[in-house]
This record gives C-alpha cells, sequence and structure tokens, in this order.
C-alpha cells in the first residue's frame, strides 16, 4: 500500500468515527470504501516484467560503471599481445564478481530475511537482479568476443569467456548461500577472484589452451559450468523465499 493511500484510509476512518459518535446511523464514507475497494483491486504480486523493471532501475548507476570499467579495458588487452582467449577468461570471471556482489548485498546486510516476508520478497528480487544482470554479462561477453575474435573465429573466444563467468558465479553463489549472513558478498567475491585466479594460472601453465584448437573443450566446460549455475542459482533463490533460515557455516570454514 502506498504512503499516501494508507494516510487517505486513515483520515477516513478516522472522520467516520468522529462522525458516528455523534450520528449513530452515519455511514461510511465513499473515499474509504474506495481506497479499501482499490486495494482490495490490487494483485498480491506484480507481474514479473515490473519486478524485473524495478530491479533494473534500482541496480544504481555504480554497478553498471563497474561493469564498464571492466569491460572497456578488455577490449585493447584482447587485440594486444595478452591474447583473446585469456582477456575473455579474465573478464568473465570479473563480470561474475561484480554481478555477484549485486546480488549478494542483500544478505550481507541483513536484509534478505526482511525481503522474504515482502510481496516482492528476496527470492524475487534475486532473481530479477540476476536476470537483468546476467543478460548484461552475456551481451559484454559476446561482443568481446565478436570484437576480438575478428582475426579467427568468434565462436572459438566466446565459450572461453562462458564458462569461467558461469563456474565463477555458480561457485560465489554456493559459498555465499552456505557462509553466514555477513561473510556472504566476502565469500562470494573470493569464489570468483579464485576462478579468475585459475584462468591465469591456465594460461601460464597451458597457453595452448587458449587457443582455436582447444574450442570444443571450452564448450563442453562452459556447458557443465552452465548446469553448475542454474542449480546453484535455484538453491540460492530457494534459500532466499525461506529468508536463508538454514543454519549458516562461518567463512573460515572454506
Amino acid at each position: 500500500m502506498k504512503v499516501c493511500e494508507r494516510h487517505e484510509i486513515e483520515d477516513a476512518l478516522r472522520d467516520h468515527y468522529r462522525r458516528a459518535a455523534d450520528v449513530a446511523d452515519a455511514e461510511a464514507p465513499r473515499a474509504l470504501v474506495e481506497a479499501v475497494a482499490a486495494e482490495m483491486a490490487r494483485p498480491a504480486r506484480p507481474p514479473a516484467s515490473e519486478v524485473v523493471a524495478e530491479q533494473a532501475r534500482r541496480i544504481g548507476a555504480g554497478a553498471w560503471a563497474l561493469h564498464a570499467g571492466l569491460v572497456l579495458p578488455a577490449v585493447p588487452c584482447a587485440l594486444s599481445g595478452v591474447g583473446t582467449g585469456v582477456a575473455s577468461a579474465i573478464l568473465g570471471a570479473v563480470l561474475a564478481l561484480s554481478t555477484l556482489v549485486s546480488i549478494t548485498r542483500s544478505r550481507s546486510c541483513g536484509m534478505a530475511e526482511l525481503e522474504a516476508a515482502c510481496p516482492v520478497n528476496a527470492q524475487a528480487a534475486a532473481c530479477a537482479r540476476a536476470l537483468v544482470l546476467c543478460c548484461a554479462d552475456a551481451l559484454a561477453i559476446g561482443l568481446l568476443a565478436v570484437i576480438a575474435g575478428a582475426g579467427s573465429a568468434p565462436w572459438a573466444v566466446f565459450p572461453q569467456g562462458l564458462a569461467p563467468y558461469l563456474a565463477a558465479f555458480g561457485a560465489g553463489l554456493l559459498v555465499a548461500r552456505r557462509a553466514a549472513s555477513a561473510d556472504a558478498t566476502v565469500g562470494a567475491v573470493a569464489a570468483a577472484a579464485a576462478v579468475c585466479a585459475a584462468c591465469v594460472l591456465a594460461r601460464t601453465v597451458c597457453p595452448a589452451a587458449f587457443g582455436p584448437a582447444a574450442a570444443l573443450a571450452w564448450w563442453v566446460a562452459a556447458a557443465a559450468a552452465c548446469l553448475f549455475a542454474v542449480l546453484e542459482a535455484r538453491a540460492w533463490l530457494r534459500a532466499a523465499a525461506s529468508g536463508f533460515a538454514d543454519a549458516p557455516v562461518p567463512l573460515a570454514v572454506f
């Protein structure tokens, strides 16, 4: 209920009972009837498109600026001697890291338990926020693959960014869900950073792993990472629906 509508109902009720004290057969004012009818006619839950649009507006300019600040330096790095594959892989991991910060922040701040009791609860908010950010991240990885893979094959560069992104996203949600509330975002960032470090290590140990010849292996890895990320996202949404009622595990255990 909006604040103005609540004030209208309070004023109408106040006037009604004041007049009822003097006139026994006083009728309810029309404003009260209309306000109650409007509230009863309102759907219990807003449509999904409205929830997604609202979360897109509330993500904030800081999160979008962070994503842009990660994407823009990746283009010259991919076109330079660093290599398209490793640049795409690192970009995927750090984009997942920045997305996880926005998704897990409500739990770290102790708001997920409160949101679980709202019409648009923590489950709906997290799902809508993840949908908006993940679509933007997929578009960024795809554009980088098209730009950086112009001299080779974009279809070989895209999974090199997609697989680390999905692996970091799933690992971050796994750690954030099992960690204590205050450690959720820290755990998610640590898990995503570990995936990023693994990509750098793989580039150092086996540079051929980021070549066009390994494209099939990267697509297989992306499919496996996608399944892992979907399962962890489902588990996160289920936990968010109950306000993360399960007993948390201290971050030191990980």
